[in-house]
């Protein structure tokens, strides 16, 4: 039998495979690359808040101890004012908190967390300008401890 007789047609080679649409596994990629960024993108905000608090809770500390020394209310009143508009810059945008004056000041604060109250938020106020001076030490040094941590519960979650 002679070859060149036989009926036999060309190989056809298959069609090329399509890049589109991509496999499913391709998408699954994605969506895991998307949440591993997206996760270490909240667990470095969430470490950076903990520094600021940890950060916060040191100056309490260390704001108490120089208390102890200098026993002066009026610079007192002046260091946990100071420290608190820091840590509020630090979370807050700061069109929110920086033009805040006396009573929206107090008000703010007490928005996380009320605890300073009439007489105590009048010291803060006017401590550090007063002569004239009632001691609200430590009520103000454990009030201030409260609202850090306050703070702090109410932005462990993404903000």
């Amino acid at each position: 039998m002679n070859t060149d007789e036989l009926p036999l047609r060309d190989i056809h080679l298959p069609a090329e495979v399509s890049a589109w649409p991509p496999a499913i596994g391709w998408y699954l990629l994605a969506a895991l690359v998307l949440l591993l960024i997206a996760a270490g993108w909240l667990w470095r905000r969430w470490r950076q808040r903990r520094a600021v608090h940890q950060l916060a809770q040191q100056e309490l500390i260390n704001i108490r101890q120089a208390f102890a020394q200098h026993n002066n209310a009026a610079q007192l009143a002046s260091d946990v004012s100071t420290l608190l508009r820091r840590v509020c810059l630090l979370y807050f945008p700061r069109e929110q908190v920086a033009g805040l004056q006396g009573q929206a000041w107090i008000d703010f604060l007490n928005q996380i967390h009320p605890v300073f109250e009439a007489e105590l938020a009048q010291f803060l106020l006017t401590a550090p300008y007063a002569r004239q001076i009632p001691q609200f030490d430590l009520p103000l040094l454990d009030s201030t401890e409260l609202w850090l941590k306050q703070l702090q519960k109410k932005n462990r979650g993404p903000a």
